[in-house]
């Protein structure tokens, strides 16, 4: 008996979004991540693409030029693969990155921590004036951690 096909994974910008819910700081850190993934794999699809017509472009007509320009574009394809294939990895790290924050979201929550609202998890009340310190001062509401405790909890 064959073994069951596993469910298709979630599209990245899903649990990006269910992440934001729960932790959008570090939300907001990993947009900025998928966003240039994004683009970088845009670009590399695309640049694929064209190498691969041009390489299909070259007949093999017993010339020296005809020799010449297939390794130019094999070459120049394979280094397109190759980009390819490194930005799938840079994918799955980043699955990996979301699906382990919101696991940690999740459990947070679930423990009755979340978020503090005064200052969006960053532990901090405000910048420092200028030439006043080199950190700013700890948010009165959750003493500089970031998160604060559910009542009741």
């Amino acid at each position: 008996m064959p073994c069951p096909c596993p469910p298709p994974l979630p599209p990245l910008r899903e649990l990006l979004q269910a992440l934001g819910h729960l932790a959008p700081p570090e939300a907001e850190h990993h947009m900025e991540t998928l966003e240039s993934l994004e683009e970088r794999q845009a670009n590399t699809r695309a640049r694929l693409a064209h190498e691969e017509a041009s390489l299909a472009r070259v007949v093999p007509d017993g010339t020296r030029s005809a020799s010449e320009a297939w390794c130019l574009y094999a070459s120049a394809v394979s280094a397109a693969r190759r980009a390819s294939r490194q930005l799938a990895v840079d994918e799955a790290v980043l699955r990996e990155s979301l699906e382990d924050a919101l696991f940690w979201a999740r459990q947070r929550q679930a423990q009755g921590v979340v978020h503090c609202a005064a200052c969006r998890g960053t532990g901090e009340d405000s910048r420092p004036a200028p030439g006043s310190a080199l950190e700013g001062a700890a948010c009165p509401a959750c003493e500089g951690r970031g998160r604060v405790r559910l009542h009741g909890r």
